[in-house]
C-alpha cells in the first residue's frame, strides 16, 4: 500500500476502489491522479479513462499519437 493510498478519505478509498473495479485495476497512483482531476466523481473519472483507451485503440496504431 502507497503512502497516497493510506492517506486517503474513506470516501476517496471507495472511489478508487470503483475505479479500479471498473477498469480491472491498474496503478493505484495513476488512477488516483485521474480522481483527483475530477473532485473524485468515479463517474466522470471513468470516462476519462474510457476516452483515453479509445483514444490510443484508434489513434496509436495509425502513429497519431505523440
Amino acid at each position: 500500500m502507497t503512502d497516497s493510498i493510506s492517506s486517503l478519505t474513506p470516501s476517496q478509498a471507495a472511489a478508487l476502489e470503483q475505479l479500479q473495479t471498473i477498469t480491472d485495476g491498474g496503478d493505484p497512483d495513476v488512477a488516483i491522479g485521474v480522481l483527483a482531476s475530477v473532485d473524485w466523481d468515479v463517474q466522470v473519472s471513468t470516462a476519462a479513462c474510457l476516452q483515453h483507451v479509445v483514444l490510443t485503440l484508434v489513434y496509436a496504431p495509425r502513429g497519431l499519437l505523440r
